[in-house]
């Protein structure tokens, strides 16, 4: 695994946690995470040094959310 996905992974996690409390490996996996961190890794080449954590942010909270939704929170 790339450090640029490792990142990503870790935002999403962060995402997860503040979101629901709970780790992303607590959750199953779905496509909604898989397709979000694959367009953090575009975002992050795409943008190089310009690309903002805030925008990476952004992207896992939504796919968290949908996650979330689907496994029957209510956020």
């Amino acid at each position: 695994m790339n450090t640029t996905r490792k990142c990503c992974i870790t935002i999403m996690n962060k995402s997860c946690n503040d979101l629901s409390g709970l780790s992303l490996s607590d959750l199953p996996d779905l496509p909604c995470v898989m397709n979000a961190l694959d367009e953090m890794e575009q975002y992050i080449e795409a943008e190089g040094e310009n690309a903002l954590v805030s925008e990476l942010y952004n992207i896992a909270q939504d796919a968290v959310a949908e996650l979330l939704e689907e496994e029957g929170f209510h956020i």
